[in-house]
């Protein structure tokens, strides 16, 4: 199996935009006749949720990329995203856009998680790489796919989910549904209760670099790559 990749970042700079061109015509389109639909049968109480909607599913795969070429945005994987800021690097997981262009539809689910926690690791580790100077620089991540443990494993510690981040993931639901769905090969849904914060510092996740680095490699054997 071929190194973790991102497709959409491995397109020319026109081929890019032909295809968020294509994903604003998929997702507009459909919104956009259900509104008059609904305009029609006078069902207006539907029409914001309809355009709420297809601007959720729209968002990441119009500003992930903007926002990675303006550098308010590092890739430090595939899935492994950083925003950095004076006061610490927020972490992110891979959104919908991204998984989208990463995981391989012919995979089983199981590779898929084993794929999304590999680029975590691999992320972390370059992380740690271009930090290892500032151990005191704090790190903090909102994710539903690692748990409590795993995470204590590679130096990170839960920490209360604030009101805004508990506000952004339920607008943003249906997105991470999506997601959560494109992962398992089915529906499914992600529970709320499911979703973490967690922090730590440079020097905490140095500290569990060997653990990250035996990870790794354990991972990558898992799903067969070189």
């Amino acid at each position: 199996m071929p190194d973790i990749i991102h497709r959409y970042y491995q397109k020319s700079s026109s081929e890019q935009s032909l295809t968020q061109q294509k994903v604003l015509v998929a997702v507009l389109l459909p919104a956009l006749g259900i509104s008059i639909l609904c305009l029609f049968f006078e069902l207006y109480i539907l029409i914001f949720p309809i355009i709420w909607l297809g601007i959720s599913f729209l968002a990441p795969f119009i500003d992930t990329p903007s926002l990675r070429k303006s550098g308010k945005l590092i890739y430090y994987s595939p899935l492994f995203i950083v925003q950095p800021s004076a006061k610490k690097l927020v972490i992110h997981g891979g959104t919908l856009f991204d998984y989208m262009f990463v995981l391989n539809k012919n995979d089983p689910p199981s590779t898929r998680s084993r794929i999304i926690l590999l680029s975590y690791v691999r992320g972390m580790l370059a992380l740690i790489k271009e930090y290892e100077n500032e151990p005191e620089t704090i790190v903090e991540g909102t994710s539903y796919i690692i748990n409590t443990r795993t995470a204590a494993k590679v130096g990170l510690s839960q920490v209360p989910t604030n009101g805004i981040q508990k506000v952004i993931i339920m607008f943003n639901y249906f997105v991470l549904t999506a997601s959560y769905s494109l992962v398992k090969s089915k529906l499914a849904f992600p529970k709320i209760s499911d979703v973490k914060t967690y922090k730590a510092t440079i020097g905490d996740l140095i500290n569990q670099q060997y653990f990250l680095t035996q990870l790794e490699k354990k991972l990558t054997k898992s799903i067969g790559q070189k």
